[in-house]
């Protein structure tokens, strides 16, 4: 049957005891500091995209107040513009209204004036009228 040998069982147990001495110094610690840094390098990498990601949130709502401003100046300045081309175009239109009053006054000044001449034409005409009137009643 099997034999145990104490010397041979004392020298596997040390020599275990030696390899699992060994297997930790060289192996086992500078694996478990290597997955340490490795830990703390992942966990230093999601604080720092938890921190680009807030970054990215305020430049965003900053873009965001930015553009909605811009856009309320070009209404403002749009509104402006229009309210200054409105009544350039109420006073050339009020300029003309007047130009053309003043333009039908004239005219019919003139024309009264035209009519009086005539008036005073055939008054002054008016016996030479009624002569020639009167011959041509005689001659039906």
């Amino acid at each position: 049957m099997l034999e145990i040998h104490p010397l041979l069982l004392l020298i596997t147990i040390v020599l275990f005891l030696a390899l699992i001495f060994v297997l930790n110094c060289v192996v086992y610690k500078p694996l478990v500091a290597f997955m340490d840094e490795r830990a703390k390098l992942l966990a230093k990498g999601d604080t720092e995209a938890e921190s680009a990601a807030q970054t990215v949130k305020e430049l965003e709502a900053k873009r965001t107040s930015i553009l909605k401003e811009a856009r309320d100046k070009a209404a403002a300045i749009k509104s402006e513009a229009l309210e200054a081309a409105k009544l350039s175009a109420q006073k050339i239109v009020d300029a003309k209204k007047a130009e053309i009053a003043e333009s039908y006054a004239k005219f019919e000044a003139d024309l009264a004036s035209q009519q009086q001449e005539l008036r005073g034409l055939l008054v002054q005409n008016s016996p030479e009228f009624k002569e020639a009137l009167a011959q041509k009643m005689r001659q039906i």
